[in-house]
């Protein structure tokens, strides 16, 4: 099977990914429950093994959150978007 070989950011070394290992990455501001996030994981999962026709061990979903403060839109803050004036 071909290897995708890529920097690993949490180390100096290479890794690699095998070709048919899909991955999602959500990006989210954090406040939602674990039971949420694992709902999320579980149905995009599901998609990408409907979807790609492949084995749900090779999806791959990672959550990225950032705290409201450290997220912004039209460079507001999310932060100071839900504040009430």
């Amino acid at each position: 099977m071909f290897k995708h070989y890529y920097f690993d950011p949490r180390g100096s070394r290479l890794a690699y990914r095998e070709k048919n290992m899909p991955e999602i990455v959500v990006y989210a501001v954090e406040g939602r429950s674990d039971e949420q996030k694992a709902k999320l994981m579980k149905k995009l999962t599901e998609a990408v093994v409907e979807s790609f026709d492949v084995d749900a061990e090779r999806v791959v979903v990672s959550i990225v959150e950032t705290k409201a403060v450290n997220k912004s839109r039209g460079g507001v803050p999310f932060s100071e978007l839900n504040k009430k004036p």
